[in-house]
């Protein structure tokens, strides 16, 4: 996961609302995107839509000063789930921002993201010196049904970016 979208991260609600009101302002790069340079486009901000930007910030710090949320709000104490009277915070989120890790959560409504969906296996594989190791977790947990022992069993994890070992064959 990019390092602006964990849940520790400091200006990424700030980023989310800024550009999320930039993203409707049109084509703001100076360099568009070029598919024979994906590393390195787009880049350069159009000279001609400073005044976008700035609008844009103002409008995004005036948005989160209505909702209590401070500019450099760790993106974890806005975004999160609470469940069995316990707060965890979820890093992510959409594609739009650059983000690796999908976390679609409903806009910022009394101070808070309300994840709604995403990633919701994650999978890390080693290959190496004829061993594989592969970790991972399950973000909605192995059950859904909150009568099960497994309802949020896995939310921990999520919220915490822990993996647990899982099974593989040699």
């Amino acid at each position: 996961m990019i390092a602006r979208s964990y849940s520790a991260a400091r200006g990424a609600v700030l980023f989310r609302e800024v550009w999320s009101r930039l993203s409707k302002a049109g084509a703001i790069f100076g360099t568009p995107i070029d598919a024979t340079q994906p590393v390195a486009t787009p880049r350069g901000l159009d000279a001609t839509q400073r005044a976008s930007v700035s609008a844009a910030l103002g409008d995004a710090i005036l948005a989160l000063q209505a909702q209590n949320v401070a500019p450099d709000a760790p993106l974890g104490e806005v975004q999160l789930i609470e469940a069995g009277g316990t707060r965890h915070a979820i890093g992510g989120g959409d594609e739009i921002e650059g983000v690796l890790n999908k976390t679609a959560s409903r806009p910022l409504t009394a101070g808070r993201y309300a994840p709604v969906q995403g990633t919701s296996y994650l999978q890390i594989v080693t290959l190496g010196d004829g061993a594989t190791r592969a970790e991972g977790f399950l973000t909605y947990s192995q059950s859904t049904d909150a009568r099960s022992p497994h309802a949020n069993d896995q939310l921990p994890l999520w919220s915490q970016l822990t993996t647990r070992e899982l099974p593989t064959m040699p």
